[in-house]
């Protein structure tokens, strides 16, 4: 009869880590909903419609996450928000960056250079958010 070997445990920031991607899979949905209602229903232009997107989303990304990613104090809230839009100054400008060069030099539509800008992004914030924002 084989022997059954023990699994490995699950490393607190492999939880973090899967958690983080499930949270933000859930998120870019969100964000992509809203930026094709804004952009292709409202028929913003796709710069108003990706940044309007960008607030709900981020908003949403930072409570669901210091909620059930990094499950910090409440307390912390007002510190780990200052550092959160720091954070998020550098991520939105690369966002834009992303978008724009997709859209203007790819010629991809605006869904497409979206949806590249998230994937570029993911590893800057999981280290971001893990080792900065929500540090204890």
């Amino acid at each position: 009869m084989a022997e059954l070997k023990p699994q490995a445990k699950v490393s607190s920031t492999q939880r973090e880590l899967a958690m983080f991607l499930l949270v933000g899979g859930a998120i870019a949905v969100w964000y992509g909903a809203w930026i094709a209602v804004l952009h292709h229903g409202l028929k913003l232009s796709y710069p108003a419609a990706v940044s309007v997107s960008y607030v709900v989303a981020v908003t949403s990304h930072f409570f669901v996450n210091k909620a059930l990613t990094f499950k910090t104090r409440a307390g912390q809230t007002a510190q780990q928000l200052r550092r959160y839009i720091v954070f998020l100054i550098a991520h939105y400008s690369f966002t834009l960056a992303v978008v724009t060069f997709g859209v203007e030099v790819m010629a991809w539509p605006v869904m497409l250079a979206s949806a590249a800008a998230i994937v570029l992004a993911t590893g800057f914030g999981f280290v971001a958010n893990k080792y900065w924002v929500f540090a204890s």
